[in-house]
């Protein structure tokens, strides 16, 4: 792809954002493929993650009137429904199969599990089969034309890196509201700030190379505090899917109640390190506050 770049780094914001989808694209396609032949965890991870990138960019895109097209959002939000219960029971199961081995009743939830992600493999194998590639690409190209159409003209690049400072300034902001909500007796309100965290992260990741070095360092602080909130997520979901199966498995009760008190922690770390994190506003040389883009 061959760009006019502007003189000025930060006017060149939408040249970096159109290289950004087309990455995402590829990294998409290649996980589309891996997934259609055998969703393994890492494959199954891979897709959710380059999902959410490529959405994350598009959020962007819209922010300076690029519109995908509805048959494009409805793809992408399609995916994550379709591959989340099963990247849960990946994750389940690898933590069961972690617990000593003679944990009471480790056996039994290991195979509940287990017949589970094989069904799960199954239905997703089946749903990615149908998935129409050449439509992506067709919608994502589409996008990349209306972004480089804006960007060919000189007199536009203010107002579209100004537009896009102002998208980050909103997921900032958005990332403190949740973060000063996080409570430990409410796990999903830690998934809520979790999901915010990465379409904040992936938005700075989209942008990165126009960023200053503070972009680079906020998403790794982002992505730390990801971590742990993901950790807690995970522990809530077993503990939750346990004591599920427990009601008609006594022999489960003893381990579920095991699983609770390990969420219980998961979740009192993860509100720990959410209400400790200092998330810098990464553009502060160049505007005073994230509030003044708004």
């Amino acid at each position: 792809m061959s760009l006019a770049l502007a003189q000025t780094p930060d006017e060149n914001a939408v040249a970096v954002l159109v290289m950004s989808i087309e990455a995402e694209r590829e990294a998409l396609r290649r996980a589309l493929e891996g997934c259609q032949t055998k969703p393994k965890p890492r494959r199954v991870h891979a897709l959710r993650v380059a999902t959410r990138r490529l959405q994350s960019a598009l959020e962007l895109a819209s922010v300076v009137g690029a519109k995908p097209d509805s048959r494009l959002r409805r793809q992408l939000g399609e995916l994550l429904p379709m591959l989340s219960p099963l990247r849960d029971s990946h994750v389940a199961r690898q933590t069961v199969e972690g617990l000593a081995a003679n944990t009471p009743g480790l056996d039994g939830l290991r195979e509940l599990f287990s017949k589970r992600e094989r069904r799960l493999e199954r239905r997703v194998v089946t749903r990615l089969s149908a998935f129409d590639v050449p439509e992506l690409e067709r919608g994502v190209s589409a996008l990349t034309s209306q972004l480089l159409e804006l960007f060919a003209s000189d007199a536009n690049r203010p107002a579209l890196a100004a537009a896009l400072r102002g998208a980050l300034a909103e997921r900032h902001l958005e990332v403190e509201r949740r973060r000063r909500r996080a409570n430990a007796e409410r796990p999903k309100s830690l998934h809520r700030l979790r999901l915010t965290l990465k379409s904040y992260r992936y938005a700075l990741d989209a942008l990165a190379a126009v960023l200053p070095r503070e972009g680079q360092q906020a998403s790794q602080v982002l992505a730390q505090l990801q971590d742990q909130l993901g950790g807690a997520h995970d522990a809530h979901w077993l503990a939750e899917t346990a004591h599920s199966w427990a009601k008609k498995r006594h022999k489960l009760r003893s381990l579920a109640e095991t699983l609770q008190q390990s969420s219980d922690a998961a979740q009192r770390a993860g509100a720990e390190a959410a209400a400790q994190a200092r998330l810098v506003w990464p553009l502060a040389r160049a505007t005073a506050t994230p509030e003044s883009l708004r």
